[in-house]
């Protein structure tokens, strides 16, 4: 019976070795999943994540004229309702252009600077990475 318990353990050995190999892979398989879950998460919170705002209708700041807000890249953030007056209501006699998101208006703002406004139409992520490169290239 010695040839019978050398098969024996044999098959025991291998049996183990492919439960060990399946749970390895699984496991991996798993931990894989995972990452890629974590990952996708990540980028979808970063694409939709609130912008900062500022709160320009406390008492203490009646004209937002006066208020100039910077980004971290040192970029000018201005009101709408300041980009409404720069430009006249957003009047068809200061329109200069037209992109493939919207028109872009004329405008002088109250310290007497002119400017370039680009409204967007249309709302979406395509739109807001053209406008993002266009401010880059500025």
């Amino acid at each position: 019976m010695e040839p019978a318990e050398g098969s024996d353990k044999r098959e025991e050995r291998v049996a183990l070795l492919v439960i060990l190999l399946l749970a390895s892979l699984s496991l991996s398989s798993l931990l894989l999943v995972f990452s890629y879950y974590c990952y996708l998460r990540n980028k979808v919170s970063k694409r939709f994540k609130p912008h900062k705002r500022v709160n320009y209708e406390d008492k203490e700041c009646s004209s937002s004229a006066n208020i100039q807000v910077t980004t971290d890249k040192g970029l000018q953030v201005f009101t709408y309702k300041q980009l409404h007056s720069a430009t006249g209501g957003f009047g068809k006699s200061n329109v200069i252009g037209h992109g493939g998101f919207g028109l872009v208006y004329r405008g002088v703002l109250q310290d007497g600077r002119k400017v370039a406004v680009k409204l967007m139409d249309r709302a979406g992520r395509q739109g807001e990475e053209e406008f993002d490169v266009e401010v880059q290239f500025l």
